[in-house]
């Protein structure tokens, strides 16, 4: 148990910059490298790849920055980033990322629209969620139609003045 521990605390001391170190390969990056990333996914070198989910900065002013900057791949983002930018807006509970979260839904790749939903049903601590459920297949037009106006309903009810992305 104790080897176990040392090696989970060695894994968190290792993570630099609240970028995971998966993410990159020669260590000299930096968090707005990673925006730079996100914001123009063609600057990635060749060779490093983005993890299922990236580390949010610690610091508020880069955490902002970095929020941001998924929220608007989501709507223009390659597929990749898409995916990456649903599952890490999910990590993090603040309602200004359910209004891109709930774009997402709708995304023509299903595996972003179930990372949206599951983002949303933690975000929301609505574990059940609204709309199309689990499995493989994609979900009819009308079922994620609905869960998006099911999810758009729920957040008007808490942030009647949330800012909606159409």
């Amino acid at each position: 148990m104790l080897r176990s521990s040392n090696k989970i605390i060695a894994e968190f001391n290792g993570v630099t910059l609240g970028v995971d170190p998966n993410v990159l390969t020669n260590g000299s990056s930096t968090i707005d490298d990673v925006i730079d990333w996100i914001d123009k996914p063609s600057s990635l070198p060749l060779g490093v790849t983005l993890p299922d989910k990236l580390v949010l900065p610690e610091d508020i002013l880069q955490r902002d920055s970095m929020l941001s900057a998924l929220r608007r791949s989501i709507m223009n983002g390659p597929f990749w980033l898409r995916l990456v930018a649903a599952r890490t807006l999910g990590t993090f509970r603040d309602l200004e990322n359910a209004p891109a979260l709930i774009f997402a839904l709708s995304d023509p790749d299903y595996r972003v629209a179930k990372a949206a939903r599951d983002s949303l049903r933690f975000v929301s601590r609505k574990p059940e969620g609204f709309g199309f459920k689990g499995g493989n297949e994609p979900p009819e037009k009308a079922v994620w139609a609905q869960a998006q106006a099911d999810w758009t309903s729920w957040l008007l009810s808490v942030k009647p003045n949330a800012e909606l992305i159409q």
